[in-house]
């Protein structure tokens, strides 16, 4: 076994089975590990494609709690060679990186040890989101044009249903319906501004070294050798729709019809 494991979960396991699927967040923390000289894997490690999540708001980074397993690297070690990853977020996002050591014991990133019950309510927080996905997907939409399910902030909650179609300059939501009376309280509000993708991303190229993403050392948005690095999507397994606060692409904006 590796020094460091950084473990696979799925959201979307109902829609898309038997993937071994990251976010983004984990994808990069990886990398960061990696590129610090620390021997690092992720699990489980059956040779199969890595997929990664398609949640393109800034909010759900790292809005999931994730447990990296650290072996026998000590705590203090590990978090100095992440420091500069997670020295950009917000105290709500670090607070969501856990260690867990050799002896079962967890861990925040400023090396505190968490209390049983805490990470018990850690690992219910990920099983209660793929158990809500996994029902809402078992719903369908009354009208057959709307196929498409529009959820909040990339939670388990349908507020709609939408059409969406390919063109040349990307993906666009042609037609919404929103149900939800609070959801579109806060859209008139200006309170949740923009769409945002939740799927898989099944391929996409680093645009630094041509390489696959999730096998390259690069991260989306740092610079290399005064060359930004940017990730081409190039397939996509779409799953759902989402109302979000901040829309990492600040043009996907939402658009109300009377």
């Amino acid at each position: 076994m590796k020094k460091v494991s950084i473990e696979c979960f799925n959201p979307y396991e109902a829609k898309f089975p038997n993937r071994r699927v990251v976010s983004r967040g984990q994808l990069h923390l990886y990398k960061t590990l990696i590129s610090n000289g620390i021997e690092c894997e992720i699990i489980p490690d059956d040779g199969s494609k890595l997929n990664y999540l398609a949640q393109k708001d800034i909010t759900s980074l790292l809005s999931d709690p994730f447990i990296i397993t650290i072996g026998t690297i000590g705590v203090n070690i590990l978090s100095n060679a992440i420091w500069d990853f997670i020295k950009g977020l917000g105290e709500d996002k670090k607070s969501n990186i856990f260690f867990k050591d050799k002896d079962g014991k967890v861990f925040n990133y400023q090396g505190n040890q968490l209390k049983d019950s805490t990470v018990v309510e850690l690992v219910s927080l990920l099983n209660d989101k793929q158990s809500g996905f996994n029902k809402s997907f078992q719903i369908a939409s009354s009208q057959p044009d709307l196929s498409i399910p529009i959820h909040l902030e990339h939670k388990p909650e349908i507020v709609g249903w939408c059409h969406v179609s390919m063109k040349d300059d990307g993906l666009f939501v042609d037609k919404a319906e929103i149900f939800c009376d609070n959801t579109l309280s806060r859209i008139d509000k200006g309170e949740l501004k923009g769409f945002s993708i939740g799927g898989l991303v099944t391929k996409s190229t680093c645009q630094i070294c041509s390489q696959d993403y999730v096998d390259c050392p690069h991260i989306a948005g740092e610079v290399y050798n005064q060359v930004k690095c940017t990730n081409l999507i190039e397939k996509c397994d779409l799953a759902e729709i989402s109302v979000v606060k901040d829309p990492a692409n600040p043009i996907c904006n939402i658009q109300k019809r009377n």
